[in-house]
């Protein structure tokens, strides 16, 4: 039994381990021998139609400037939100407001990561049942 595989999990396979998927995504009707790797999803993403090429790029700019505005985040809880000062002694008041800023930007970081990994399985067992 062919099993469905989706571009996602092809890419998440690809840069993880390189392993293989008996797919036919590639388009033809004939399954691909050539196995997956990262230059393989590169020359893919370049052999694309040029509307799908764009919407590829643009996902992949999107989620790189999304990730850099994560990077910063919990400095920004510390130092704008809770008024503290990383620089300050460590046993100032600015200091401990800046570690309580830092604490509670981590703890939204992780509801966001456990959110989007719910969302990701309940994606997933939509589109099986539908």
């Amino acid at each position: 039994r062919r099993r469905t595989v989706t571009f996602s999990q092809q890419v998440a396979n690809i840069l993880l381990n390189g392993m293989k998927y008996d797919t036919d995504l590639n388009g033809s009707g004939e399954l691909s021998e050539r196995p997956f790797s990262t230059s393989f999803l590169f020359s893919s993403i370049c052999q694309m139609p040029k509307p799908l090429r764009n919407l590829c790029v643009n996902h992949f700019l999107g989620w790189l400037s999304f990730e850099g505005m994560l990077l910063f985040y919990t400095d920004f809880m510390g130092e704008v939100v809770y008024g503290g000062d990383p620089k300050a002694p460590h046993d100032s008041e600015a200091f401990q407001n800046y570690n309580a800023g830092v604490s509670v930007g981590c703890w939204g970081m992780c509801v966001y990561a456990f959110s989007a990994a719910f969302y990701s399985v309940c994606r997933t067992e939509w589109d099986e049942a539908g």
